[in-house]
């Protein structure tokens, strides 16, 4: 049936569903992203509960990602309110970064300009970190010079 419906890649699906697959597993990729969430015990409403565990995630991700000996691009917030609609509001900056305090800025601006936190109860709450540049590639470096 899968095969009338589909072609070829119809029979290749059934192969797959009934455990038949000859391809190489490949268990160790090199990682996408860093990101650290909870769900919490009760549903927040105050920012600075919020601004905290925001800071928590990123401490961890900065660490995670320093052990990594990666530096990610763009910055992912994820909320979970109390009627469990999740949202996701992302940022992307100009260059790479592991800095807790870079992620926690970013985080919380996206917390604050981008959804209904202060306003909605809030249950889950979570910062990833993704792009990471290439680690064998070129690396852009930031000069300590000030603008003006």
């Amino acid at each position: 049936v899968l095969e009338q419906a589909l072609g070829k890649h119809g029979r290749f699906l059934w192969r797959l569903a009934h455990g038949d697959d000859t391809r190489r597993v490949e268990p160790h990729r090199d990682p996408k992203s860093r990101g650290a969430e909870v769900t919490l015990a009760e549903d927040v409403l105050d920012l600075a509960d919020l601004d905290r565990l925001i800071g928590e995630h990123a401490e961890r991700i900065g660490e995670g990602l320093r052990k990594m000996e990666r530096r990610g691009r763009t910055v992912t917030l994820k909320l979970r309110y109390d009627d469990f609609s999740t949202i996701t509001r992302s940022r992307s900056l100009p260059a790479p970064t592991d800095d807790p305090a870079v992620l926690v800025a970013i985080a919380t601006g996206l917390l604050r300009d981008g959804t209904e936190a202060g306003q909605r109860p809030v249950r889950l709450v979570g910062v990833s970190v993704s792009g990471f540049e290439d680690p064998e590639g070129p690396r852009q470096l930031v000069l300590p010079l000030g603008r003006g």
